[in-house]
């Protein structure tokens, strides 16, 4: 969003495009159920009589801490759509959000998807199934962090009997019809543009974000 308000800051003119902004959807109940079905049929694929001590580990992209210190409000609507899930599924199995990709030396969210497998194998939870919650489609951090680093390296690092790994929702038809209902109702009902998306985090020392986001609460003003 930032790039877009210098893009167009840069123009000479100012933009004559009406704007209208999807920027969250986390509790969308098609995304939910894209999800729940997903879950139920990896479950399936275990032995019957294990399959309802599969853990569910929900693995999110994790952040930098201290972008959480400036209060971003990303955690919350992840565990939103977990908690939405879960409750799909009925709580079905026992489950944990657990959180992916970190990189440098800089503290991130946590726990992190490599040691919660290491810890809970240890433990003696030896099959788990990985659920890639913050993702739409299969990426690198699905095909290979997940399954190859994790599901594979990490699992037969320490013992684990099996580690699954959930598909992203990719071309679910459930899925592509949540997102046509997003868009559709979002354009007859808005709002243009979400108050949350307005608001900068409490924290937020960014001069940039206060920019854009007054910037575009002028481009989505009715």
């Amino acid at each position: 969003m930032t790039a877009m308000y210098q893009h167009y800051s840069l123009r000479p003119t100012e933009s004559k495009m009406k704007w209208s902004v999807i920027d969250r959807w986390p509790t969308n109940e098609k995304l939910v159920k894209t999800f729940a079905q997903n879950i139920k049929s990896v479950l399936e694929t275990f032995e019957e009589n294990k399959r309802k001590d599969v853990i569910l580990l929900f693995s999110a992209h994790s952040v930098p801490q201290y972008v959480m210190d400036r209060g971003d409000p990303y955690p919350a609507e992840v565990g939103a759509t977990v908690s939405l899930v879960m409750k799909e599924l009925n709580m079905c199995n026992p489950y944990r959000l657990v959180w992916q990709s970190k990189v440098g030396p800089l503290p991130w969210l946590k726990p992190g998807t490599e040691e919660t497998i290491e810890s809970l194998v240890k433990r003696g939870h030896k099959n788990l199934m990985l659920i890639p919650i913050a993702f739409v489609n299969e990426h690198i951090e699905t095909l290979h962090e997940l399954d190859i680093e994790y599901a594979n390296d990490v699992g037969k690092k320490v013992g684990a009997e099996r580690i699954a790994r959930c598909p992203t929702p990719n071309d679910h038809p459930l899925f592509i019809e949540g997102m046509a209902d997003l868009v559709y109702n979002h354009l007859q009902n808005g709002p243009r543009v979400s108050p949350q998306l307005l608001l900068r985090c409490p924290m937020c020392t960014n001069p940039n974000c206060g920019k854009t986001k007054n910037w575009l609460s002028k481009m989505t003003k009715t």
